[in-house]
This record gives structure tokens, sequence and C-alpha cells, in this order.
């Protein structure tokens, strides 16, 4: 698995091995959100605030869903995700590794990788 953050002209890259159980658990998780479906937003996003975008691509094909406000929607998938990135790249999130940890999200040999320009 490949993570990527460009930030104004900073572009950085990491790179990680997903065991098996842990694409299982994302999978099973984005089909239970039958994603790319759009979720059902409880409350309106507060003003100024960013909007969350999920990207995946299945079969060579990406599909893309962004959503803004709270939603119970996807939760589970944004916890997943949460997980793998703080394993990969914790200098991305803020806390704590442990505040991040959630089940079957074990990640492999993560490391930086040195991108091409």
């Amino acid at each position: 698995m490949d993570l990527e953050q460009e930030q104004g002209p900073d572009h950085r890259a990491w790179r990680a091995t997903l065991p098996p159980e842990t694409w299982s658990h994302l999978l099973a998780t984005l089909q239970r959100y039958e994603f790319p479906k759009a979720p059902v937003i409880v409350e309106a996003p507060v003003l100024g605030s960013f909007a969350s975008t999920l990207t995946w691509e299945r079969h060579g094909k990406l599909e893309t869903l962004t959503f803004s406000g709270r939603t119970p929607d996807y939760s589970d998938v944004n916890r997943i995700v949460f997980s793998i990135v703080a394993q990969m790249a914790p200098v991305l999130l803020r806390g704590q590794p442990s505040e991040w940890s959630f089940p079957n999200t074990r990640v492999d040999h993560p490391r930086e990788v040195k991108l091409t320009p």
C-alpha cells in the first residue's frame, strides 16, 4: 500500500505491506457502507471546515466520495484508515499512536520512500 501527502510544493510518500486480514477487514467495511454510496449527513458542516474524501481504486477504476458534516456512515472506514496511517506515517497525525489503534489493522514494514522527480 502506498500513502502520499501533497502540501504545497512538498510531496512525501510512504509504503507498507498490509496483511490479507487487514485488506479483508477494510474491504468488508467498505462493502458494508456500500461505498461509494453517499452518506446520510446528520449535522451540517461547521463553516470553514474541511470535507472528507475517500478514494479507492478498484479494477482499474477510481471511486471517490467527498462529504462534509457529521455522519455515522463510514465511521469504521475512517477508524481503519487512520489506524493504518498512524502506523505508516505517524508524523501526519496528532496525538499518540495508541489513540489511533483499531482492531484488525496491522501494517507490516512501514517506511518512507523517496519520490523520483
